[in-house]
């Protein structure tokens, strides 16, 4: 589907709950859902400490140990601030989002925003949703599911993937001839 075939005009409109959406994405397309940060840290405490038996290999085990410890103390450490971080979070709450050919928008509890879709300055598929982030507009999820339903999932799809060039075009640097 070209550029040209996405101005066609489309309507769609959906409402989730964002606590709902945070669970979907979180646990979403990781490939390695199954390792979790600790197991990490105990493979390479193991292969660390394997390392130091043979003669070749201590300062490389040393080495490893000690990156390891430093890790995992950086992150022990940051667990505090991630707390605190949760008060600024979005609370909780049921919003309604929808888009047409040419804007988006989210509505929630006290707040609404809308924004053109040449506002969107990243976007990518992620638990069953597509992820807008724009400047000045809260990230917004749109259920792919829905989109489908309403025959926009395409269209939004090619205003993306043109506004995604457009955007690449803009941040790329010229390089100066090498004289």
């Amino acid at each position: 589907m070209s550029a040209a075939d996405a101005v066609q005009p489309f309507r769609f409109e959906a409402t989730y709950n964002t606590s709902d959406v945070e669970t979907a994405v979180a646990r979403g397309d990781r490939p390695f859902r199954h390792v979790s940060v600790d197991r990490i840290f105990i493979a390479l405490g193991i292969v660390g400490v394997l390392l130091l038996f043979w003669i070749y290999t201590i300062a490389l085990g040393a080495a490893i140990l000690a990156i390891a410890t430093f890790a995992w103390g950086v992150r022990e450490k940051s667990r505090g601030g991630q707390k605190r971080a949760r008060r600024f979070m979005q609370p909780a709450e049921t919003v309604r989002v929808g888009g047409n050919e040419s804007e988006y928008w989210i509505e929630g509890d006290g707040f609404s925003a809308r924004a053109a879709w040449m506002r969107v300055r990243t976007s990518h598929e992620l638990g069953g949703y597509v992820l807008l982030r724009a400047l000045r507009v809260p990230t917004v999820y749109l259920p792919i599911a829905v989109l489908q339903e309403a025959g926009a999932y395409e269209h939004v799809k090619a205003i993306l993937d043109e506004r995604h060039r457009v955007f690449q075009e803009e941040m790329a640097v010229p390089l100066r001839p090498v004289t």
